[in-house]
């Protein structure tokens, strides 16, 4: 029951990183008055706002893309699928604290979520893989 549970997990963050990328490219809003990724605090100065949100959503898609082949992998039993999860994993999270605007506020918006479930895939993998 856990590893099912797990599996669909993984798709579903998939999905949801595919509502970040239509965000990023203000195809819609996930929230009004939401705003991210351009205030990052790290990109902002470097990369021009169209610019990092064209980026977000292309890189984001190859997140989403990642998730769910590492979830369908996780169902068949196919071994690559703790491998594509880890760099998953790593990398979009590297990229979400990127992409974060340097407060400590309205963190939900800008991934903290993805970010925690990232952490507890990689302690689930760590622990129990």
């Amino acid at each position: 029951m856990i590893e099912i549970l797990l599996g669909i997990i993984i798709i579903l963050h998939g999905i949801v990183f595919l509502l970040y990328a239509g965000h990023s490219k203000r195809l819609f809003d996930l929230q009004k008055g939401m705003v991210w990724p351009n205030e990052s605090w790290l990109l902002k100065n470097v990369i021009p706002e169209n610019s990092l949100r064209l980026l977000t959503f292309l890189i984001f898609i190859i997140f989403a893309v990642m998730f769910i082949i590492s979830g369908i992998l996780f169902f068949i039993d196919n071994y690559l699928w703790k491998i594509l999860i880890y760099i998953v994993s790593v990398i979009s999270s590297i990229f979400i604290l990127l992409l974060w605007n340097g407060k400590n506020e309205k963190i939900a918006d800008q991934g903290g979520v993805g970010l925690l479930i990232n952490l507890c895939i990689l302690m689930v993998l760590y622990f129990v893989y």
